[in-house]
C-alpha cells in the first residue's frame, strides 16, 4: 500500500481521506472548490499530525469505503472552522501512529 513507500520517499507525507460534497465554481478567476467538506479534508493534514498519524480518514469515508470493521478509532477532534467535533480512524494497514 502507500505507506510501504513512505520510509524510500524524499519527504515524509500524511494522506486524509474524507467523503462529502463540494461546490464547484468557474469564473475569470479560475476554477474553485468550496464548501464545509473541502474545509475539513484541507484541515485534516493538521488532525492527522495532531494525532501522530501517517493517515486518518473521516467517519463519513469508512462508512463510505466500507471499512468500520477494519479501522482503529484515533478521537473525536475540534477542527478549526468546522462546527462540533469530527471522528477520525486510522488506516486498515496501520498507516502508521509515530
Amino acid at each position: 500500500m502507500l505507506f510501504r513507500s513512505r520510509p524510500a520517499s524524499p519527504a515524509p507525507f500524511r494522506l486524509a481521506v474524507h467523503h462529502g460534497t463540494a461546490v464547484f465554481t468557474r469564473s475569470e478567476r479560475g476554477e474553485e472548490l468550496s464548501g464545509r467538506d473541502v474545509n475539513l479534508i484541507f484541515r485534516s493534514d493538521k488532525v492527522a499530525k495532531a494525532l501522530g498519524s501517517d493517515t486518518v480518514l473521516t467517519a463519513e469515508a469508512v462508512r463510505s469505503l466500507g471499512l468500520a470493521d477494519r479501522c482503529r478509532p484515533l478521537g473525536e477532534v475540534a477542527v478549526e472552522g468546522i462546527p462540533g467535533r469530527v471522528a477520525f480512524l486510522g488506516a486498515p494497514d496501520g498507516g502508521s501512529p509515530r
